[in-house]
């Protein structure tokens, strides 16, 4: 079984930090990258090719549909996108319809 390989796209450095540490802990052997801009995130997706993409929805309008409109690498699996969003009720229904295969409600302040 080959490592996870895991993509946070966050504005935020310390959020990026603790999401990284997290995933690490709870994951032990993973190679995580992190992005800040929707340009990082896009070339990381095309470069490293992740499994999973930890995207928060405010980082950038319409990196989502980029990403999933995006080809994988050849031999690579297509991403799944996960958003993380602070207001789920708000971003829910768009970012699956878009193509996120979930959207987890990240309360203000608790990263």
């Amino acid at each position: 079984m080959s490592i996870a390989r895991v993509l946070v796209a966050d504005s935020s450095l310390l959020v990026r930090d603790r999401l990284i540490a997290a995933l690490l802990d709870g994951l032990g052997k993973a190679h995580i990258e992190g992005a800040w801009s929707h340009d990082e995130a896009i070339e990381r997706h095309d470069s490293f090719a992740p499994h999973v993409i930890l995207l928060d929805v405010r980082l950038s309008p319409g990196l989502l549909a980029d990403l999933v409109s995006r080809p994988a690498r050849p031999g690579a699996a297509q991403s799944r996108i996960v958003v993380l969003a602070s207001d789920w009720a708000s971003y829910a229904s768009h970012c699956l319809a878009a193509g996120a295969v979930d959207v987890i409600d990240i309360p203000l302040g608790h990263l």
